[in-house]
């Protein structure tokens, strides 16, 4: 991904801790980007297991929101 994708995805993630969850065109909206440009970095961000995908909504992940535990 390239810096900027990083950072909309910090975006992202910012933007689903502060709500329950958001569509897919409702969070493009909301960051002023293209469907083109998110879903990408929704993909990337799914596969890291940092935000789920249910029922036609991004939500942020239950691992994204626990705390870290040592090994």
């Amino acid at each position: 991904m390239t810096p900027a994708q990083w950072r909309l995805g910090r975006q992202i993630e910012g933007i689903l801790a502060r709500e329950i969850g958001l569509t897919d065109a409702a969070l493009a909206s909301h960051l002023k980007v293209t469907m083109a440009e998110l879903r990408p970095v929704v993909g990337v961000l799914y596969r890291q297991r940092r935000v789920d995908l249910c029922w036609g909504y991004v939500v942020l992940s239950s691992r994204a929101t626990a705390p870290e535990r040592a090994a």
